[in-house]
């Protein structure tokens, strides 16, 4: 099978808040990219692909990423997003945070980010 993701993900263990409507419950990250998030997906939650989700990852008493998502994929056990809209700060936290656990520069793939946008 071919490789279509241009983002690099990285494991990234971490709590997140998760809004559906008016409906919040905790989840956890299981890995990011500049692009999308995997997320442990909560009991009880029904979602269905297209939906869009807001997320929110605290990073510390002053910073946080917050997105919204759309879903892309579920299954038993996770929830894979796509996230379409997010504020500069998050963004420029969500780029510090891949940076630290990636091997690689992403550079490149910050450029096709920006193309995208």
């Amino acid at each position: 099978m071919e490789e279509r993701r241009h983002f690099t993900r990285v494991q990234f263990m971490g709590p997140a808040l998760l809004w559906q409507g008016e409906h919040q419950c905790s989840t956890k990250v299981l890995d990011l990219s500049l692009h999308g998030i995997l997320l442990a997906r909560p009991e009880g939650l029904t979602v269905t692909p297209g939906e869009t989700l807001t997320v929110h990852i605290p990073l510390g008493e002053q910073a946080s990423i917050e997105m919204n998502a759309e879903v892309m994929r579920i299954n038993r056990l996770s929830l894979g997003l796509v996230w379409h809209n997010i504020e500069v700060e998050s963004l420029i936290h969500l780029r510090r945070l891949i940076e630290l656990h990636s091997p690689t520069s992403i550079d490149k793939e910050l450029e096709e980010l920006w193309q995208e946008l």
